[in-house]
């Protein structure tokens, strides 16, 4: 009568896709989140006779199914940081009176996520770019010299410039070009 009556839970269980047995078979882990979408890993595979086969469960001990279920959560988001105002002005560029002057913030990843244009006029500019998430990230520039409204390094005046942790960056005119910046204009 016994072994009848175990038969019938174990079929049962069985149904429920749970296995029968000891219950001392391992969950799987949750995800990591790095990639921004957090755990979606399912449970480990039980061990022989175990329980354990929950979602991202812990360890199965006496609970079918793998006790807990963590690891469902979705994780936060990713590396944007918290937005800030960035104050950004020249001085010293009087040999670009006239020209304009292109301008694209960029995160710690490369992305543009503000860009400007303006003329300069008795050799300064300003430019005031509002809630921008670019911590890390760099300033890109030039002055159009030849007018075409494009960035063409060795014709035009093209600089890169890291953002300062005050947000607050102040640059002078320089000879200092920088090639990369010319690109994704």
């Amino acid at each position: 009568m016994t072994s009848k009556l175990f038969l019938g839970v174990c079929a049962t269980l069985m149904l429920a896709a749970v296995a029968c047995g000891d219950d001392t078979g391992t969950g799987g882990t949750g995800g990591s989140g790095a990639s921004n979408t957090g755990g979606t890993n399912e449970g480990g595979t039980p061990v022989t006779g175990g329980g354990g086969s929950g979602q991202g469960g812990s360890t199965g001990g006496n609970n079918a199914g793998g006790g807990n279920t963590g690891g469902t959560n979705e994780g936060g988001a990713g590396g944007g940081g918290s937005a800030f105002n960035l104050n950004f002005d020249g001085s010293g560029f009087n040999p670009h009176n006239g020209q304009n002057l292109y301008v694209q913030v960029r995160n710690a990843a490369g992305d543009v996520v503000a860009s400007d244009m303006t003329t300069v006029q008795g050799g300064t500019f300003t430019f005031t770019f509002n809630s921008v998430e670019a911590e890390g990230g760099n300033v890109d520039y030039y002055a159009d010299v030849n007018g075409n409204n494009a960035c063409n390094f060795g014709t035009d005046h093209v600089w890169r410039e890291a953002i300062p942790a005050s947000h607050d960056l102040a640059v002078t005119h320089n000879t200092n070009f920088n090639q990369d910046a010319c690109d994704g204009f």
